[in-house]
């Protein structure tokens, strides 16, 4: 399949049905999303690009100075089109709030991604996404409640049970936080 183009004159293949793992960080590592109302932007975006570009979002986590998701296309847009879209009006959002009249940076240049190879990536994905926040030390177990993440919806589908079954699969993930 051809490559599609970027400004940073990085090339991001086009696999429709692809899903990918997505790492984007504030530009600087400034901590914006500490910012409880900019990390809910961010979410809020996900959440209705994936209404309208037609993805699936099955895992997101919204860290103090970046995030995690995990995002399927289905075929209507291109990751690098929902990125853009996501990160311009999330940058949009943040600077309306911040009562700019000039754009502050809000994004560290492109975002990294990675193609789930197979059913095991998939799942390590979701797996390391869901975990971000209690590694990070942003909640005190990895089961714990994360408003900026969608960890709620898992463990209320798949249960408790699961979700460790799950976050076993994370290379050593029970002792990050020892």
């Amino acid at each position: 399949m051809p490559p599609e183009k970027m400004t940073s004159n990085r090339f991001r293949p086009i696999i429709p049905g692809a899903t990918y793992f997505i790492t984007s960080i504030a530009h600087e590592r400034q901590c914006w999303f500490a910012n409880p109302g900019f990390a809910q932007i961010i979410v809020d975006q996900l959440k209705y690009y994936e209404c309208i570009y037609q993805f699936d979002l099955p895992a997101y986590a919204v860290m103090p100075d970046h995030y995690h998701a995990v995002i399927t296309t289905e075929g209507k847009k291109t990751i690098s089109q929902i990125l853009h879209a996501v990160h311009s009006y999330t940058a949009t959002l943040i600077n309306q709030q911040l009562g700019n009249t000039s754009k502050t940076k809000i994004w560290q240049g492109k975002a990294w991604d990675i193609v789930a190879r197979d059913d095991g990536a998939y799942w390590r994905m979701i797996a390391y996404t869901l975990l971000n926040p209690w590694r990070e030390g942003l909640v005190e177990n990895p089961l714990q409640p994360y408003p900026f993440s969608n960890i709620t919806e898992w463990r209320e589908r798949e249960g408790d049970e699961f979700m460790l079954d799950l976050f076993a699969q994370v290379r050593d993930w029970r002792e990050f936080g020892e």
